[in-house]
């Protein structure tokens, strides 16, 4: 069984289960039932630079949150992995990603490719400390909790990631171009 999480990879939009399944980009509405994905391009028309990667399964704690201030501009994604925890599920999965966004004075444009399918999303974020909070705007409307790491020319975004396992953590690491 699959369960669908909205994410900001964070494109970050990712559906993880930790019994050797496959993760796939959706959004989800809150319901199982009802995943929602922009496959045409009304919410931004931002191009996918990104490489694709494998997205596969680490059985330890995700890196320590340290903040920092996003910068504008353009970034790809260099890695992501979910975070099972200590003990977790680990290992290569069939799942691979490609994400892109563009952040802008607190407006983040995504574009993100799995399984054949590419997402355009329109996000909002807000910081505090090590803290992001991530709204969607497009193509619907929810809001995320998670953290972060940025520096200069880096980004790395920790977003939950429920799993048939248990909780864990989606890491997405995103380079500024």
């Amino acid at each position: 069984m699959t369960r669908a999480l909205g994410l900001l990879s964070a494109g970050l939009l990712a559906v993880a289960t930790a019994c050797g399944g496959d993760i796939h980009d959706t959004h989800d509405t809150g319901d199982a039932s009802q995943v929602v994905v922009d496959a045409t391009g009304a919410c931004n028309t931002l191009a996918n630079s990104a490489e694709t990667l494998s997205l596969p399964l680490v059985g330890q704690a995700p890196p320590a949150a340290q903040g920092g201030t996003i910068a504008d501009g353009t970034y790809v994604m260099q890695s992501a992995a979910v975070y099972t925890g200590s003990g977790g599920a680990s290992g290569a999965t069939s799942t691979t990603t490609q994400v892109t966004i563009e952040v802008h004075a607190g407006t983040v444009q995504v574009v993100s490719t799995s399984g054949g399918t590419t997402t355009h999303l329109t996000v909002t974020i807000a910081t505090s400390g090590t803290a992001l909070t991530y709204t969607d705007t497009c193509p619907v409307s929810a809001t995320l909790q998670g953290h972060y790491t940025a520096s200069a020319n880096a980004l790395t975004v920790m977003l939950p990631s429920p799993s048939d396992a248990g909780a864990a953590t989606l890491v997405e690491d995103f380079v500024r171009q």
